[in-house]
């Protein structure tokens, strides 16, 4: 391996190579000894093979061609990206560690704990080679553990996009851990250029540049563990979309339970509403034994959803023309009728994928509701919601955040909604806004950053980010909004404290409310959309998947804290 560093190669002045460990189409992973420490760790060097050799003389990474220079920069920061990624998750057992990354010899590296044992590749292959089965329970063990590694990524908003039995690592400890998070980023579109997708493991959605969400990575587990337990690797997802016939794993390996072979398959399903949602999800039917319904149940069961949809419609209308027998047995069994429903957002908070995320569940629960949304730019929202309200064609639910008080006399009463909200579920400064009509959805809030690495003999204060992020400044007066900048420039070199100014710390980045012209149907089906945009699931769209700001449910917040736990310590809205 001509392209590889030799054994005995010093890097970033602490890191001797002791030998080689891997190499792909993109990266060479070393093994190294600290020679502060004598702690042996690995090293991962950026080495895309078709674009680049090695300089002999002086070990520098060089160009084919320099027409390439600023790809080949821009796949170094990508490079990094992935380092700082996974140094974010550095307390979960299921997660590659990372210590450190440098760039020297004109690429980049990172330095990560050393996994003494095997890859999940490598381990399958060994059952091939035998022609013998993996035993479910150590298949559901390592699964299990793949999970928890996902959970708190998807949590955190981020999609791994590359779960393949080379990037899963068992240790001669028994811990299963995640790693190569080159393709890892937050949810949304596929980027061209960023597609090395591994046939079997990748979904659908990957190769045609699709929205990537959570059960993107719930079809390649889905994959993995298909693989495990028939020791076969499932057909390609486009040669799946042409003929899906791929087989139960059970009519492979008649050991397997049917709730997990029907778990699987869910996992594998080629349309991503079929799936299970998250890592989740997938964990509580994995560990529950709970019998699923097979794809063709669950599709047949999301028609049938689609029909109730149309029946409430067509009930609806007859309603309308004097059918009173249905209209007041509607009533008496409190359904909300058939109907639509006019949104309006402003896109600083909130776009499309968003919010479907978010009223997933609504849909599922009121499929006689249609929603029909409409996103605005932000520097325009105020003036056309307060133009439709003048000429009577405003919308059933909109932000009143940026109109500053100017619609007071629009909203509706929404205090019944105060006694749904459970009062240790939600944020305690919530009740003096539903006191004027207004539901906060999200939140920031005033606090104070600190540099724990340059204190001075006096501190200086600053308001501007950059003065702080420049080192110009040991304390910044900023908002939890300036967080992730921080945390992408100075991870590791800050602390965060709260800000005495108390309840004048806290500002609504987002309050909803429904206009009180709407009719009484109207106002009540707005009523549950309201209520379900403060719900778990919601609020993990929002403040966590999409990280427009901090969460009203208290639930979220403190998934928030695990996952940013600078913000550990801080209160921030408290229970009511």
């Amino acid at each position: 391996m001509d392209c590889c560093l030799d054994k005995g190669t010093i890097l970033n002045a602490v890191y001797e190579i002791t030998d080689i460990l891997g190499m792909g189409g993109y990266g060479i992973t070393y093994k190294v000894i600290d020679r502060n420490t004598d702690r042996i760790l690995a090293v991962k060097e950026y080495f895309p093979a078709h674009m680049v050799c090695r300089d002999r003389q002086n070990n520098d990474v060089v160009l084919y061609d320099e027409s390439l220079k600023m790809q080949y920069r821009k796949n170094i920061e990508g490079f990094l990206a992935e380092a700082r990624n996974m140094a974010r998750f550095n307390n979960h057992p299921n997660i590659t560690h990372v210590y450190e990354f440098f760039e020297m010899n004109n690429t980049a590296y990172y330095v990560m704990e050393y996994i003494d044992g095997t890859s999940l590749k490598e381990y399958i292959d060994d059952f091939k080679q035998n022609n013998q089965f993996i035993q479910t329970e150590d298949a559901v063990r390592i699964i299990t553990d793949v999970l928890n590694g996902l959970e708190v990524l998807h949590s955190a908003g981020i999609v791994h996009r590359d779960i393949k039995p080379a990037n899963i690592y068992v240790g001669r400890d028994g811990v299963v851990r995640l790693l190569d998070f080159g393709l890892a980023r937050k949810s949304g579109k596929t980027e061209s250029d960023a597609i090395e997708l591994t046939q079997g493991y990748a979904p659908p959605e990957q190769y045609y540049g699709d929205t990537v969400r959570p059960c993107s990575d719930i079809y390649a587990v889905g994959a993995v563990f298909y693989e495990m337990l028939t020791l076969i690797r499932p057909d390609a997802a486009t040669d799946r979309m042409i003929d899906d016939s791929l087989p139960r794993p059970s009519d492979i390996n008649a050991d397997i339970p049917d709730n997990i072979s029907r778990l699987i398959m869910r996992a594998l399903a080629l349309k991503p509403q079929l799936r299970l949602r998250s890592a989740r999800a997938m964990k509580k039917y994995l560990i529950s034994g709970t019998m699923l319904n097979n794809v063709h149940q669950a599709e047949k069961a999301a028609r049938r959803k689609r029909t109730a949809a149309y029946i409430a419609a067509a009930a609806a209308a007859v309603c309308a023309i004097g059918t009173v027998i249905i209209l007041n047995t509607v009533r008496k069994n409190n359904i909300i009728q058939a109907g639509e429903l006019d949104i309006w957002l402003p896109d600083d908070i909130y776009s499309e994928d968003t919010v479907n995320a978010m009223l997933s569940v609504f849909e599922e629960e009121y499929p006689q509701i249609s929603v029909r949304m409409k996103i605005i730019d932000e520097s325009e929202y105020a003036a056309k919601i307060t133009e439709a309200f003048a000429y009577g064609n405003g919308p059933d639910i909109y932000d009143a955040v940026p109109l500053d008080g100017k619609d007071d006399r629009n909203r509706k009463n929404i205090a019944s909604l105060e006694e749904r909200l459970d009062g240790e579920d939600y944020a305690v400064f919530m009740d003096e806004y539903l006191e004027e009509n207004i539901l906060p959805v999200t939140f920031s809030a005033k606090i104070i950053y600190y540099n724990t690495s340059e204190q001075t003999d006096e501190p200086r204060y600053t308001d501007s980010l950059e003065d702080f992020v420049d080192g110009k400044a040991d304390y910044y007066m900023g908002t939890t909004d300036d967080y992730s900048h921080i945390q992408k420039e100075m991870a590791g070199r800050y602390a965060i404290k709260e800000n005495d100014a108390g309840e004048d710390s806290i500002m609504i980045r987002s309050g909803l409310c429904i206009n009180g012209k709407c009719s009484y149907e109207t106002g009540r089906a707005a009523l549950e959309v309201l209520y379900y945009m403060t719900g778990e699931n919601a609020q993990m769209e929002l403040c966590i998947n999409a990280g427009k700001g901090l969460s009203v449910n208290n639930k979220i917040m403190d998934t928030y804290k695990t996952i940013n736990v600078e913000m550990s310590d801080l209160k921030m809205g408290g229970s009511r």
